[in-house]
């Protein structure tokens, strides 16, 4: 039987090496073993992002804990584009388009949920560097 997590704390979780920053994926089906409500914690560096993308099988939200993001999200009815910042949340419904950048002096630092996993993968795909955990509990 797999061992997985039910309490999770950044150093339980690999930390993936971006070119616009880091992301931890604190529930994903091989921490917490969950196949729903994927959640994670990204850090942005200034003047970097995730640009355009999207996420054909997940909904996703993201909330911003520290800094200030231009946030663009792709709606039927347009291209919709705003300054987020600490406090702010945006929800993206399955598929659409959208893209995050850091346009603060500081770290932007966010939480995302995806309603599906498998949609997290695509990030791990991406990292130039993937550091195990600090915490070796399997």
């Amino acid at each position: 039987m797999e061992k997985y997590l039910s309490m999770v704390t950044p150093d339980d979780v690999e930390t993936q090496i971006l070119d616009w920053g880091v992301f931890q994926w604190l529930s994903e089906p091989r921490v917490t073993g969950v196949d729903k409500m994927v959640v994670g914690i990204g850090t942005v560096k200034p003047g970097k992002g995730h640009v355009r993308h999207n996420h054909p099988d997940s909904q996703e939200f993201i909330y911003f804990l520290k800094g200030k993001a231009l946030q663009t999200i792709e709606r039927p009815d347009g291209l919709q584009e705003k300054e987020l910042h600490a406090g702010d949340l945006i929800s993206i419904p399955q598929g659409a388009y959208h893209s995050t950048i850091n346009v603060g002096d500081e770290d932007l630092v966010f939480l995302c949920c995806y309603l599906n996993a498998g949609a997290e993968r695509a990030v791990a795909d991406t990292a130039l560097e993937i550091l195990p955990p600090k915490n070796q509990w399997k």
